[in-house]
C-alpha cells in the first residue's frame, strides 16, 4: 500500500511539473507578446506618415500575442493541465481584439 501511494504521489508531483514549467514559459511568452503589442501602438502614434508599414507591424504583433494566448489556454484547458491550474490560479486570457470597427481604422491626420 506504501509503495502505491509513492507512486501516485510521483505521478502527481511528475504532472504538476510536467505542467507548471512549460505554462511558465508560456506565461512569458504572452507578456513578451504584449509588449510586443505596446511597442507597435507607440510607434503607430509616432510614425503616421508611413502607416502602412506601422500597421503591418501592428498586424504581426497582435498575431503573436493572439497565438500566445492561444498556447496558454490550450495548456490550462488540457489535461493534466486543467488538474494543477486551480490550483496555480491559471486563468484563461483574453485575445486581443477590437472592440468596434472605428477603433480598427487608421487614425485621420493631416498636415
Amino acid at each position: 500500500m506504501l509503495w502505491f501511494s509513492l507512486i501516485l504521489l510521483g505521478i502527481f508531483i511528475a504532472s504538476l511539473l510536467w505542467f507548471y514549467n512549460p505554462w511558465v514559459r508560456d506565461r512569458q511568452l504572452l507578456q513578451e507578446g504584449w509588449s510586443g503589442m505596446e511597442v507597435q501602438l507607440k510607434r503607430r502614434h509616432d510614425l503616421i506618415p508611413p502607416l502602412v508599414e506601422v500597421k503591418a507591424h501592428l498586424q504581426m504583433a497582435r498575431r503573436y500575442y493572439n497565438g500566445c494566448v492561444r498556447n496558454d489556454n490550450n495548456r490550462i484547458e488540457k489535461f493534466p493541465g486543467v488538474l494543477c491550474a486551480g490550483w496555480l490560479s491559471a486563468k484563461p486570457v483574453d485575445y486581443f481584439e477590437v472592440d468596434s470597427a472605428t477603433e480598427a481604422l487608421s487614425p485621420e491626420h493631416s498636415f
